[in-house]
């Protein structure tokens, strides 16, 4: 199923005006697909898949018959729990690639002070925290930490 862009946080797309007027047996139906849409996204939040989720209480949403407003208000309350899930997981993903940042921009002043050990110690923590998929960053690190390793052996040979 593909997610679609949110229209803002917690809160799901309109309902088509096409529900005005529905006979009593069509809203019935419409609510029973609007609650079968909600409880597929509260399983696909506990499977961890969050955009097949937001999907899913779009759809909700869109099938919900504006006349059930405490329908419309449970989906609407737990889209913007899952656009929240979304947003937490994007900042611990963050995370990771700031702490190797600093780290690396730690181990950067440390060669100009000329503590090449402290150096290599920082990069090599860097390197093993920085996440494979910025392989550019990784690369960098690598870079640096080649010049910190000739450093350190050109002081010890002294």
């Amino acid at each position: 199923m593909q997610a679609t862009s949110p229209p803002e946080a917690g809160t799901p797309p309109e309902r088509s005006s096409a529900f005005k007027g529905r006979s009593p047996i069509t809203a019935e139906k419409d609510l029973g697909m609007a609650n079968m849409k909600y409880k597929e996204a509260k399983l696909r939040i506990m499977e961890g898949n969050i955009e097949d989720a937001l999907s899913l209480l779009q759809e909700a949403s869109a099938a919900c018959p504006e006349k059930y407003e405490t329908a419309i208000q449970k989906i609407t309350d737990l889209y913007g729990k899952t656009q929240k899930l979304i947003m937490e997981g994007m900042a611990q993903r963050e995370e990771p690639v700031k702490a190797a940042d600093q780290a690396y921009k730690d181990a950067k002043a440390a060669l100009r002070a000329g503590e090449a050990e402290n150096a290599l110690k920082l990069l090599d923590w860097a390197y093993n925290n920085c996440p494979e998929q910025y392989e550019a960053a990784r690369d960098k690190i690598s870079q640096l930490r080649s010049l910190a390793a000739s450093q350190f052996s050109w002081s010890a040979d002294k």
